[in-house]
């Protein structure tokens, strides 16, 4: 009931994930069509503003599941949304989302799965990686894992950039004791249910990791910007049965929400490669 009241004024922000694969996605795009789909095989890509900061999304399991034919497709339309809004706004923050992250560390966890799509996905890991999107958010892995950046096998330590998996709201598949070796991984909770609370505040993107059940903080981290934001923003990530899902909520838990910018214009015609 507390839900239900929030989420009947505010904006919520859907990402479909392998969960939403019956009928090729359309049970869900028939619920949730973007705003930028002319029909449902195209409800693949979601991008908008919110305040100072342009979130872009992507339905993985569209171009790697359902319609393999269009993975070029969507990567095109990925790129022009990426080449569209940062140069209508330069300096504005950037946020990817998926319900799939693009590397999973927990290795006990569907192994052959996880390294194929680090392939497949790869293509569009390095298309937000040159339009300098550093802030990452996922689901589909049944735990909370942070992660530095590596790109080029160097991981990055500058301050401004995280990757954060928030999947552990509901059945939890890790196995007790797994100890993750790789040095990206940053932190790792199991067994929690939770939400990643992100606000912004000044020059900052303050990330907090809240267990919902006692509103504790089992994690924390800020993340630099280039730009001081006059609206501020607080955001709410985590999993449900419909892949990732991102609240947009006011400056405070129940403020108003200010009015977002949803790009709905979205071009038909192919650019050209940046």
């Amino acid at each position: 009931e507390e839900m239900e009241r929030f989420f009947a004024t505010r904006p919520v922000v859907i990402i479909a994930g392998n969960h939403e694969n019956i009928d090729k996605g359309r049970m869900f795009a028939s619920r949730f069509k973007y705003p930028m789909s002319a029909t449902p095989d195209e409800n693949s890509v979601i991008a908008f503003s919110v305040g100072q900061l342009l979130f872009f999304g992507v339905n993985f399991d569209f171009a790697i599941q359902l319609h393999e034919e269009k993975y070029f497709e969507t990567l095109q339309k990925l790129q022009n949304e990426l080449h569209r809004l940062t140069s209508a706004f330069p300096s504005y923050r950037r946020v990817f989302f998926a319900h799939r992250p693009f590397v999973r560390a927990n290795q006990k966890e569907k192994m052959y799965e996880a390294h194929s799509l680090i392939h497949r996905l790869k293509p569009f890991e390095d298309l937000v990686h040159r339009f300098d999107v550093k802030f990452h958010l996922f689901g589909h892995v049944h735990s909370y894992e942070r992660y530095s950046f590596v790109f080029n096998y160097e991981i990055e330590k500058n301050g401004d950039s995280a990757i954060a998996i928030v999947g552990s709201g509901g059945n939890h598949e890790v196995r007790d004791g797994y100890k993750f070796p790789q040095p990206f991984v940053q932190k790792a909770i199991f067994l929690t249910p939770e939400f990643l609370l992100v606000q912004s505040k000044g020059t900052f993107l303050v990330c907090s990791f809240i267990e919902s059940k006692t509103g504790n903080v089992l994690d924390r981290f800020n993340l630099q910007k280039s730009i001081t934001s006059g609206n501020k923003l607080v955001l709410f990530a985590y999993l449900l049965g419909l892949g990732l899902t991102v609240s947009l909520a006011g400056s405070v838990l129940l403020g108003r929400m200010r009015k977002s910018r949803l790009y709905s214009d979205y071009r038909t015609e192919q650019e050209s490669m940046v």
